[in-house]
């Protein structure tokens, strides 16, 4: 699909911003406006339909109560349920974006994200906008408020005509965001009338010269709503927002986990370690490891590496070796990724210190696409032996559904995961005679 693969490109440029609205979770239970409303349309006697404002159905509320005192508590009770984690905002805060939109109050976006450990900033109110934070991750644009000050949230009639007044900061970035980059509407219904003024300025201004946008939608099966959506996705053209019709809910977790695949592809991560041998075994192995970590670098992989006993070195010289000698220095620090494991502390509890490593490479693997297992030794007890590390390494990559390569040829504990694969190929990930005759090789 053309537009998928678009929509990678920009995620490989950071110029993709997702834009999250309700419907984002609805797989998952979360409320919608519709539910949120009901009981206030039922209070009102006013009935609800397809087409119904529901700001309008707010604003009444607040009328007849006479204050928004009310209102503000049935958001948070409504919302405070549903401060849980779904698949969706996990997917989501493993993505490499660096802005995300949302029209919702709830705190599951950022909450993930700390989960995760991603330092995201966000900009809840028009004074957030002003607080600059440093070693950001990712900046989360509330642009209708937050859950922990409903009497600030964008809902009633009232809050969206004087949007533009109250808020005039959020649409100076936003217009910012949808000229420059290339936004994806997930779970947003494009009806806001806010949002719909910012889209006629922009395209007042640039005309046919904007950016082109993404919007995510089920596909109706009533013939009259199919007619009057395909009207409606025939007009968002005009706008430079392109339609991605979904038959239902779960397809936007499979196309943030293609995402997610998608954004590690090039992530290669190097797992080795070698006890000294013989010096010309040794220079071979060397100088084995200086070409895999330069070809690597050569073919726009970025490499990780946890520094093993005798490979980690020589993974440094063969990849900076490639970076300077082709001008890659500007970048040279997303080229190749360390981490350096520490020595054994005798003063902390060795299951203990076994616990970090374990936390230690899972937040390493998660990262990559592809795992490179080559040789594995080490010294115990004055004897060589396999070294386990790797072993955990190749579980913990497997459980992640790393694609995994063992260098048979390099001995170690590479050997004994090239047999644990080659007693099953297709388990692993080598369904293809040309992959098959491929690792027969390794």
């Amino acid at each position: 699909m053309k537009q998928f693969e678009s929509l990678l490109q920009a995620l490989q440029e950071n110029r993709l911003v997702p834009f999250i609205g309700s419907g984002f979770s609805k797989e998952f239970n979360f409320p919608d406006w519709k539910e949120l409303a009901e009981p206030i349309a039922t209070e009102l006697e006013f009935p609800l339909e397809d087409n119904t404002d529901y700001s309008v159905v707010f604003q009444y509320y607040q009328d007849k109560c006479k204050n928004r005192n009310k209102l503000n508590s049935l958001i948070a009770d409504k919302f405070y349920d549903f401060l849980y984690l779904t698949e969706n905002h996990k997917l989501l805060a493993e993505l490499p974006v660096s802005e995300i939109w949302t029209t919702n109050y709830d705190k599951t976006i950022e909450t993930y994200f700390t989960k995760n450990k991603r330092k995201i900033a966000v900009k809840k109110s028009v004074a957030d906008l002003s607080i600059t934070l440093t070693n950001i991750d990712c900046t989360l644009y509330k642009m209708h408020g937050d859950l922990c000050n409903p009497n600030d949230c964008v809902l009633t009639k009232d809050d969206y005509e004087h949007y533009f007044d109250t808020h005039e900061p959020f649409v100076d970035i936003l217009k910012h965001t949808l000229i420059e980059k290339n936004v994806l509407f997930i779970g947003y219904s494009l009806n806001d009338p806010d949002f719909q003024s910012v889209l006629s300025g922009i395209r007042k201004c640039y005309a046919n010269n904007f950016s082109v946008h993404y919007w995510i939608t089920k596909r109706e099966a009533d013939s009259v709503k199919r007619n009057k959506q395909m009207l409606f996705e025939k007009n968002l053209l005009n706008y430079g927002i392109e339609t991605i019709e979904i038959k239902d809910y779960p397809e936007i977790t499979e196309l943030l986990r293609n995402f997610l695949v998608y954004s590690k592809k090039n992530n290669v991560f190097i797992s080795g370690a070698a006890v000294d041998s013989k010096e010309d075994e040794n220079r071979i192995r060397r100088d084995f490891i200086r070409t895999l970590s330069s070809e690597l670098i050569k073919r726009n992989y970025t490499i990780f590496n946890g520094f093993g006993l005798n490979v980690g070195s020589s993974v440094i010289e063969g990849a900076y070796s490639e970076i300077y000698s082709n001008s890659l220095y500007s970048n040279s620090r997303e080229r190749i990724k360390l981490y350096p494991f520490w020595q054994k502390n005798a003063e902390i509890d060795e299951a203990k210190q076994n616990e970090f490593k374990t936390q230690y490479r899972n937040e390493m693997l998660k990262q990559v696409g592809i795992a490179i297992f080559i040789y594995g030794s080490k010294l115990e007890a004055g004897d060589k032996v396999l070294s386990n590390g790797m072993e955990e390494e190749f579980d913990i990559a497997n459980s992640n559904k790393i694609f995994l390569i063992p260098v048979c040829s390099t001995g170690g504990m590479s050997e004994k995961l090239w047999k644990k694969i080659q007693s099953n190929l297709d388990l692993y990930g080598y369904t293809t005679p040309e992959l098959k005759s491929s690792f027969a090789q390794l």
